[in-house]
Parts: C-alpha cells; structure tokens; sequence
C-alpha cells in the first residue's frame, strides 16, 4: 500500500477506473510493468485469468497519441461552440432570476398571513393551531430554499467570454504541458479525457474509454515504446470512445 501510494507511474490513483477485466480488481503498478492487484497477490486463482501485464511507459504514451489525435481542428472548432452554448445558456439565468424572486415574493407574502391568522385568532382549537403551525412550517422551509437558489443564480458564472483564437490559445498550450509539467498535473490531465480503462488477460488488449467532450486541460506526450514489448507479444489495444469519437483499434 505505501509503495503504491508513493508511485509515481501516471496511472495509479484511480483504482475505481483502472481494473482488470476478469475479475474487477484495481490494476497497480508492478515494478516499469502494470498488472491485476488479485493475481500480483493470489496468482490465476485468486484473478480467474492467465498472467497479463502491460509495460506502463508504453501505455502512458499510446494514451498521449491518442489524446494528441483528438486535438485537431474539428474538435477545437466543436468545443468552442459547446462554450459559446454554455455562455448563452448562463447568460439566460436573468430569466430564472425573475421566476425565483416572484416565487419567492408570494411564499413570503403566504408566511406572513399565516403569521397573522396565529396572531389574531384567540380561540384556535388544537386541531386548526396544528394545521397553521404545520404549513407554516413547510412554507418557511420553501423560503429558505428559495433564498438559497436565487443566490446561486444571482452569481455570475461566466465574467468574460473569450474569442476563438484566445480558446485555440489555451486549449493548444497543453501541448507543452505535458513534458514540463508534474506527476499530479499529468495525471489530472489524463484521467480528464480518459473515463475508464481495463485490461484484459483473456484477449491480450487494453480496452479505454474516452470521455465525450473533456475541455479542462490537454496534453502530448510522444516517445517510443519499449522495444521489449513490440512485435507478436505486445498486446492488441481497443479505443472505445465517446459518442462523437470514432472507434480507433491498434493491431500491434
């Protein structure tokens, strides 16, 4: 567990994310090599599959190509438009605004009639006194809510809306971020375009699933893979992307 946690390969820390694919186990990192917790332990009995690991140089780097593929000019071009939608989108809240103050308004005006029919009614029975306190109650929690909602869309969530080229900008400064950046950065940014990988010992392959549209941070990282795991050995390489990517799978 410690040496785990002082690791410094860039896909450790994401147990829930990275697991074997026979037996759902968090993939650690073995020495330069990744492999199923289960069978690091217990062996083809604990993991209910042959032997399998993977060199994590080599993966961490197929996984930057892939990334660097992604950031073409199609998909600054798509993203910039999910940020202009975005932008627009926030830019309405003056109308939800205008909904919550006035629901807001007519609660509170509710809450001070019952205020008042507490007040002036000096032979309330137990029935009716249970009745008032009762809505009053839930009208008072209504208030609350109200208040809390109209807050948050009272707060500006967007102050200045960049242009083109000032996005293209920040989204293009990834690609030196990656060799000047740290383990924490570099991990961030993986793990902000990937949403799951697996491997698996049955078929030799590492199956990824990208996420959709991840616009946080981007990064490249080229370098050649170990010649050790090239040729018939490697292991076969699935991409399954998001729904707006295409299904790309290495033979290798």
């Amino acid at each position: 567990s410690k040496f785990q946690s002082n690791n410094e390969h860039i896909l450790i820390g994401y147990p829930e994310r990275f697991t074997c694919k026979s037996c759902g186990s968090k993939i650690i990192s073995s020495g330069r090599y990744y492999t199923c917790g289960i069978y690091n332990t217990n062996g083809k009995k604990g993991c209910g599959a042959p032997h399998f690991s993977v060199n994590s140089e080599w993966l961490e780097n197929k996984i930057f190509e892939e990334i660097i593929k992604i950031l073409n000019k199609d998909y600054i071009d798509k993203i910039y438009k999910d940020y202009i939608t975005l932008y627009k989108t926030q830019d309405t809240s003056k109308e939800d605004l205008k909904a919550t103050k006035k629901a807001l308004e007519e609660k509170e005006k509710a809450q001070s009639n019952l205020i008042q029919s507490l007040s002036s009614m000096e032979n309330m029975n137990e029935f009716t006194l249970k009745a008032i306190t009762k809505e009053l109650d839930k009208v008072s929690r209504e208030i609350e809510s109200l208040k809390v909602e109209h807050s948050k869309l009272f707060k500006p969530k967007i102050v200045k809306m960049l242009s083109f080229e000032e996005f293209k900008s920040q989204v293009l400064t990834v690609k030196s971020l990656i060799t000047h950046s740290n383990l924490h950065q570099k991990r961030e940014i993986v793990w902000n375009f990937v949403n799951s990988i697996m491997l698996d010992p049955i078929e030799r392959a590492i199956i990824i699933e990208f996420n959709e549209t991840p616009i946080c941070m981007f990064m490249e990282n080229l370098k050649n893979p170990e010649s050790e795991m090239e040729g018939a050995n490697a292991p076969s390489m699935k991409l399954v992307a998001g729904a707006r990517f295409e299904l790309t799978t290495f033979g290798l």
